[in-house]
């Protein structure tokens, strides 16, 4: 299975229509949605194609959190709004959490995933913004929290045209890990660069591709990390 995902459902309109119409033309298979972005509620009108294509994109680097216990721990939240930690990546975010902070971040976790059940009851995969999850003293979290709400499928990280060799040692072991509580979940990963898609091209099965819709200023939809032309990719 090749499939191409749209993150962020819901960040903006704008970004959500888009997307809504790149599944109804079935240039896209899937897209998962921020239950904490300013547009959620609104973007929930517009989805006018079937509600299992939408998993969740859980959000702990952007927008306002949904639980209260987290508001006040500044690893996560400054002014309100969460916020994008580097200390959180790689293997120093194990050590970096207490445990206040990942109590914090279950009840926040939770609270999204029982938002997204409450509009998604059988859609069955998620991911994160900013790869967020794939930080491991997260992911452990996230990975119970999954089980408990019966997700099937969680996002690996990225491990198509990476070239680091610690970065490609701690993605290997994240992956391997996501993959045994998920055996659902992806082979391969990568985002809609030209050399990604090169090599997805010579893959044969099992490969999500993500992107970030946009339209520019001729209405030409794009991904907004890339500038990959998203109808023209094809598998």
């Amino acid at each position: 299975m090749k499939l191409i995902n749209a993150d962020d459902f819901g960040y903006s309109e704008a970004d959500s229509v888009v997307i809504n119409q790149l599944i109804n033309n079935n240039i896209i298979q899937t897209t998962t949605i921020m239950v904490n972005a300013p547009y959620f509620y609104n973007s929930l009108k517009i989805i006018d194609f079937d509600k299992n294509k939408v998993g969740l994109h859980l959000c702990l680097t952007e927008f306002k959190p949904l639980s209260d216990s987290i508001k006040n721990n500044k690893k996560f939240v400054i002014n309100g709004h969460f916020y994008n930690n580097p200390n959180l990546r790689g293997i120093k975010g194990f050590f970096y959490l207490s445990k206040k902070d990942k109590n914090d971040l279950q009840k926040e976790i939770e609270s999204q995933m029982l938002l997204f059940r409450k509009y998604f009851p059988t859609s069955n995969f998620l991911d994160s913004h900013h790869h967020i999850h794939t930080c491991f003293g997260i992911l452990q979290i996230v990975v119970k929290l999954a089980k408990k709400y019966n997700f099937k499928r969680l996002r690996i990280s990225k491990n198509i045209d990476s070239s680091n060799f610690l970065k490609n040692i701690y993605k290997t072991l994240i992956n391997t890990y996501i993959r045994s509580n998920f055996p659902y979940s992806f082979k391969y990963f990568a985002d809609s660069s030209n050399n990604s898609l090169k090599i997805c091209y010579n893959l044969k099965d099992n490969i999500e591709i993500m992107v970030h819709p946009f339209k520019d200023e001729c209405g030409v939809i794009k991904d907004k990390l890339t500038g990959t032309n998203i109808n023209e990719i094809n598998f």
